[in-house]
């Protein structure tokens, strides 16, 4: 019964209450953790996941496809391909840029939006801060402008305003 006391929570969505089961595998000692979903929100969260402490002596693998073309595709080894700084922006972004509850900007979709991220370490931090803090503090904001800026190719404004009128 104590087992089950560890996996209680708070989390309406699935999508993050599967990496509280994960993550009790692996503090239980398996060394491969499998996460069947076609979901690729649950992807991205899974590639945050595999950068945590929790994770690192896992494999830790997504389950996606349909019956005829399942694959398994290893979220630890892209986690440790992107580095730490793309893993922790990796919710805020995903969230900002669409998800399952937010939309997407008008024409830009995640390859593209993706390039602009991993060019600017500024713009990560700000991606960092809204996937972990509750409220944005301004410097955030002012990032993320910069960011829809950068994604829409107005690399000389700052700010949407800005941008709306060139």
């Amino acid at each position: 019964q104590s087992n089950v006391l560890k996996l209680a929570c708070s989390h309406e969505e699935a999508d993050t209450r599967l990496f509280l089961h994960a993550a009790h595998a692996a503090q239980s000692g398996e060394s491969t953790v499998v996460i069947k979903s076609p979901d690729t929100d649950v992807a991205v969260i899974g590639i945050h996941a595999a950068s945590l402490d929790v994770f690192r002596h896992v494999q830790l693998l997504w389950l996606t496809g349909n019956r005829e073309r399942r694959r398994f595709v290893d979220l630890s080894r892209i986690s440790q391909a992107l580095g730490t700084k793309i893993c922790n922006s990796l919710p805020g972004y995903h969230a900002f840029t669409g998800c399952d509850t937010t939309s997407a900007f008008y024409g830009k979709g995640k390859q593209s939006s993706f390039k602009v991220l991993q060019k600017d370490p500024s713009i990560q931090s700000g991606m960092e801060e809204l996937g972990a803090a509750q409220e944005c503090s301004s410097e955030t904001q002012k990032r993320c402008e910069l960011f829809v800026c950068q994604m829409y190719g107005q690399h000389s404004c700052r700010s949407t305003n800005e941008a709306r009128y060139k």
